[in-house]
């Protein structure tokens, strides 16, 4: 059947048959809107910690 742990699917009785079947799923496709949402905050975030990115290791850093 070619289904892993997680893979949805459709059940049915034919004849007293009990038949399963994977349920196709298509990749969801995302807007540019979709993925670009959040985008925002992640700059904020981003400048508020660029100070750690400087500065000289002060302990055991790779």
């Amino acid at each position: 059947m070619h289904i892993e742990v997680g893979d949805q699917l459709t059940l049915d009785v034919a004849n007293g048959e009990l038949i399963a079947r994977p349920v196709e799923s298509g990749r969801k496709r995302y807007t540019l809107s979709e993925l670009l949402k959040g985008s925002d905050a992640m700059v904020t975030l981003n400048a508020a910690v660029a100070d750690a990115h400087e500065g000289d290791p002060t302990g055991h850093e790779i």
